[in-house]
């Protein structure tokens, strides 16, 4: 049986904690090098090619992700602009990353996945969109 937490992006932030961890407990849980530390993922980047759905999304926000690069859109679920939000007014779109809420905010950039089947092109000569 599959368990649905066992993400790429979760799995990910895992990693980082297990790395933390085990640098924390070298200096001992109560040492200022502990007690000053960061939250798990200040400032990454991170690079995924589907995008995040909502969960995966809002555990970005908590890690402090600096911001996503993704290239499929999740259209059913996903949580940085792919799945239509039926709770909006205007019709947008769920952007977990963006809510006014939210203490923290990070920026979401989908590349254009069809043109790497057309000729090759370098990605950094991409078009990335802004969501």
């Amino acid at each position: 049986e599959v368990n649905p937490l066992c993400t790429p992006v979760l799995l990910a932030v895992q990693g980082v904690s297990r790395k933390e961890r085990l640098v924390a407990c070298g200096y001992g849980m109560q040492s200022d090098e502990f007690k000053t530390g960061q939250y798990l993922c200040t400032g990454y980047d991170v690079y995924i090619a589907k995008e995040p759905n909502v969960f995966e999304a809002m555990a970005l926000v908590h890690s402090r992700v600096r911001r996503v690069t993704f290239g499929i859109p999740d259209r059913g679920m996903g949580g940085l602009g792919g799945a239509a939000s039926s709770s909006s007014v205007d019709g947008g779109v769920t952007g977990i990353h963006s809510l006014p809420g939210t203490n923290h905010h990070y920026r979401a950039f989908r590349f254009d996945t069809s043109r790497l089947q057309s000729g090759g092109e370098k990605i950094d000569e991409m078009e990335k969109h802004l969501v």
